[in-house]
């Protein structure tokens, strides 16, 4: 391999964690629009606090992009920064980092006012926003980064995305996008909630059945959709009857059937799991561009079950195997852990090398590769096969507040913690956010989640 090549996959390893530390930095040398950088009194004095006078609604971060929406009563802004090599901060530019958190406006606007920003997603080279309107009548798309549709070349502010000479419907339910591929579910006018893709379709992944890309929003045959996600090659859809329909590759047979009988799946194809729907229901899923998930809740009782298929060439699929040919859908079962009424599964995050599932009583697990310290196990085993160690930051015996966003990459992870504090007779809001993997120099904050910076408002 090329020295060449090789430094280029240590600097984008390296660079989610580089970017949220300069964000960390570039605060306490400037200070952005309405973020007053002002240090809260604690007993942990490495880490950069920052006031905020809104809350923040939402969140999205991926490898080398992240975004936050902050809401008052009167205002939505959306702040952005990390990579910018196609645009995707929305800034009007092309290339090079964004090392602080940037105000995004759409068009001549300069925030978005009244509108309400619903969703907001990112990927490596995209980025997109759903705005709902101050009547709460219709929503509106906003696009941008690298072509995921229509455009030929990189797009470096945000844009209205709709299909062509057809009215697609009224409220926006659900937002994916990948760096290739883009999906929301309409409602449309008949009252039920529609797909709507976009973007290469290689593997079929536009649900078509063909492989030819698609550059405006097409609707795809399937209804009642609740829930999508995307990624570089793959689609998944929930229905309101709680059946999950996946399709794309299929190489590693993370569409639920074997890669021997079908390579590809070029049309929504429900995902066959050994339950029965009459007293079960789907309550998360996730998917990878090698594997998928889902967690299942019994209706009659307080208790859930997760199911995994795809790649297990790391272990991710918590068998406590290595299987470079796939697996299919089979029950996890983790030792010594009891998922049960105290430990109701409540999320799941999947990458290409790692699994991970979140708890309602705010436990994390992680298993799978671990060559970079990416499930935050606090050891320098190459891999895990099964869930066995709840995760915690590297200084503490809890997390100390609710899970607001997880992020799990190949190489690293990222977690935002809601928390409320006392601090001078005030309760406050506070976004604390964590990572591990590759890109902390420390050993222990290698290994283990470890706290770089947080944000807090007044409650």
């Amino acid at each position: 391999m090329k020295i060449k090549y090789i430094r280029k996959i240590i600097i984008y390893s390296l660079l989610p964690i580089i970017l949220l530390i300069n964000f960390s930095l570039s605060f306490a040398k400037n200070k952005p629009y309405n973020l007053e950088n002002k240090i809260l009194n604690s007993k942990i004095k490495d880490i950069n606090k920052y006031k905020i006078e809104e809350k923040i609604t939402n969140s999205a971060f991926s490898s080398k992009t992240s975004s936050i929406s902050l809401y008052d009563n009167w205002q939505n802004k959306l702040y952005m920064w990390g990579d910018n090599t196609y645009g995707q901060q929305g800034n009007g530019q092309q290339g090079g980092v964004v090392l602080k958190p940037t105000w995004v406006p759409i068009g001549a606007k300069t925030s978005w006012a009244s509108d309400r920003i619903k969703f907001v997603a990112v990927s490596n080279n995209n980025s997109a926003v759903v705005v709902e309107d101050e009547d709460y009548k219709h929503d509106y798309l906003f696009v941008w980064g690298k072509s995921i549709g229509s455009e030929e070349k990189p797009v470096l502010k945000p844009i209205l995305m709709e299909p062509i000479n057809i009215n697609w419907g009224r409220k926006i339910k659900d937002l994916a996008v990948s760096d290739n591929s883009a999906a929301v579910i309409v409602e449309g006018a008949d009252g039920l909630n529609h797909l709507w893709m976009w973007g290469d379709n290689t593997y079929g992944q536009q649900g078509n059945g063909t492989n030819k890309s698609v550059a405006f929003p097409e609707k795809v045959d399937l209804k009642n959709v609740t829930n999508v996600l995307v990624t570089d090659k793959d689609t998944a859809a929930l229905t309101s009857d709680g059946k999950l329909y996946m399709w794309g590759d299929n190489s590693y047979q993370q569409q639920g059937i074997s890669s021997k009988e079908q390579k590809m799946v070029l049309k929504p194809k429900e995902v066959k799991l050994n339950i029965d729907y009459s007293n079960v229901k789907i309550k998360r899923f996730d998917i990878s561009s090698n594997s998928s998930g889902v967690i299942v809740e019994d209706l009659k009782k307080a208790n859930n079950k997760l199911y995994m298929w795809g790649a297990n060439n790391y272990g991710q699929q918590g068998n406590g195997e290595i299987n470079i040919d796939g697996s299919l859908p089979s029950l996890v079962q983790a030792p010594n852990i009891n998922w049960g009424e105290e430990n109701i599964l409540s999320d799941i995050k999947l990458s290409n090398n790692t699994s991970s599932v979140a708890t309602s009583d705010g436990k994390l697990y992680m298993w799978g590769d671990n060559s970079s310290g990416q499930i935050g196990n606090g050891t320098d085993h190459k891999f895990e096969t099964r869930p066995r160690h709840q995760i915690l930051p590297y200084d503490s015996y809890s997390w100390g507040g609710n899970f607001f966003n997880l992020s799990t990459f190949d190489y690293n992870s990222i977690l935002m913690i809601k928390k409320r504090l006392n601090f001078d007779d005030e309760t406050w809001n506070v976004w604390a956010i964590y990572t591990w993997g590759s890109g902390i120099k420390d050993k222990m904050s290698t290994l283990s989640p470890f706290q770089i910076t947080w944000f807090y408002c007044k409650q």
